[in-house]
């Protein structure tokens, strides 16, 4: 990203984001049981296996944080054409 879209993108983040979960009302339901079922796998887990899924966890965190910056590069790329019909 340039440094104007990483800009764009950290505002959206930090002050827009939490407006627009709100509109999913599920949202708090999914992260609450995410975080106990991680919580179950963990206690059944051998040290070496929750490092593992410690490395698994984080790449699929880069993953979703790469998905979030490509959804905002193409809506950033929609309103750039659709300003260009105006």
């Amino acid at each position: 990203m340039t440094p104007l879209m990483e800009t764009l993108y950290r505002y959206l983040v930090e002050t827009k984001l939490d407006a627009f979960l709100l509109q999913y009302p599920e949202y708090p339901d999914y992260l609450r049981c995410a975080g106990e079922k991680e919580g179950q796998l963990r206690a059944r887990l051998e040290p070496g296996e929750a490092r593992l899924l410690d490395d698994l966890l984080g790449e699929l965190r880069l993953g979703h944080a790469t998905e979030r910056e490509a959804v905002f590069h193409a809506a950033l790329a929609l309103s750039r054409e659709l300003g260009e019909l105006a």
